[in-house]
């Protein structure tokens, strides 16, 4: 199954594509086949640019050891020749292996792996600029989601000093889309004023298999990560202000390695290739 999603811009020069993967969770041990048959895909077929939005594994105390397999992959998506961004989730951040709660746990080791990959761009509130394109990563705690919910005061606060070009075309990567998807909150900050799209992943598409998520108009979902019924903004595609649209995409993994039971439900929802392509306004 293919999901690709169309914006228009009048601030490139080209149309680019980029190929999008969400919340992968990877545990040691986990079977790669659609990682790799989406890396053949990316092969046989080049994108501009492939974006991570976060929760690549699924507990950030992982010693880079046992990524083994993973790190096999991503070796190989950064040979593949176009540009690889990323940005970190918050089970990148969390870790559950000593303790009945999630606790913060940001690993050095593994941040600086990702940072050593040839193509492979980590942004932690960050900016990369590349041609006519500004990418912005955003970087919040693993407390900020788990512990905190994504406060809209943190938010803003986290965000105020981010740093776009009127010029360019600005595109935002954040992992949740609970605050960037919301037009008040937005609106509010200066820095974000200039954001032209937004691209998300963490709400899972609000555990609505995708092959039925056209059935469902709008962007609510059933459940949220928080356990809150029909959260908005959980999949799909918004426009949050007259000049910025966001797209939250499904995850790769939709129960993950510390759901017990609720993994075996993951046949029923298949991963998806999913892609955005930006064309110039003609």
């Amino acid at each position: 199954m293919k999901r690709d999603y169309v914006v228009y811009s009048d601030k490139l020069n080209k149309d680019i594509r980029c190929v999008v993967l969400s919340d992968i969770h990877y545990i040691p041990g986990m079977k790669l086949d659609f990682l790799y048959n989406q890396l053949e895909k990316i092969k046989s077929d080049v994108p501009d640019y492939v974006i991570i939005l976060g929760d690549l594994i699924n507990d950030g105390l992982y010693d880079v050891e046992e990524l083994k397999e993973l790190r096999k992959w991503l070796y190989d998506l950064s040979k593949v020749g176009c540009k690889v961004i990323s940005i970190l989730g918050n089970h990148e951040q969390l870790t559950q292996k000593y303790s009945d709660d999630w606790e913060e746990c940001y690993n050095p080791d593994y941040v600086n792996m990702l940072k050593n990959y040839d193509n492979f761009t980590l942004l932690e509130n960050a900016t990369l600029e590349t041609g006519d394109i500004m990418f912005g990563g955003t970087r919040f705690s693993g407390d900020y989601y788990d512990k905190r919910k994504e406060p809209i005061s943190e938010y803003k606060k986290g965000m105020k000093n981010a740093v776009f070009s009127p010029d360019k075309l600005n595109i935002l990567l954040d992992h949740s889309p609970v605050r960037s998807f919301d037009s008040k909150v937005i609106g509010d900050i200066k820095s974000l004023n200039d954001v032209d799209l937004v691209l998300s992943g963490h709400i899972h598409n609000g555990c609505i298999p995708n092959y039925v998520s056209g059935w469902f108009p709008g962007n609510f979902g059933l459940i949220d990560p928080y356990m809150q019924l029909f959260p908005k903004n959980a999949r799909g595609m918004k426009q949050i202000t007259d000049n910025t649209v966001g797209i939250a995409f499904a995850p790769v993994t939709t129960f993950t390695g510390y759901q017990g039971l609720f993994q075996k439900l993951n046949f029923m929802y298949p991963p998806v290739t999913q892609q955005v392509l930006v064309k110039k306004n003609k």
